[in-house]
């Protein structure tokens, strides 16, 4: 993901649709210069902490797009643990 940021200004429009991105969601002035340290910076324990603020698995939604034939029987199958 971090090895992506170089390139992601090749063009002048690219470089637009990112100026475009950052006034939408309000990313800080030093957004690049901190950006690759907080990603190196995850583990399991923080991630996993943060994930519980925001994913709530009892309101998940499995959608299964596929030959009916093919998927039913594993579909089936599986059994969902709370």
């Amino acid at each position: 993901m971090t090895l992506e940021l170089p390139g992601s200004w090749e063009t002048n429009n690219a470089g637009y649709r990112f100026y475009c991105r950052m006034v939408r969601f309000d990313y800080s002035d030093d957004y690049f210069e901190t950006f690759v340290k907080k990603i190196k910076s995850l583990n399991l324990d923080n991630t996993q902490t943060r994930q519980k603020k925001f994913v709530y698995p009892d309101n998940l939604v499995w959608v299964v797009v596929g030959d009916r034939s093919k998927i039913e029987q594993v579909s089936a199958s599986l059994v969902m643990e709370k």
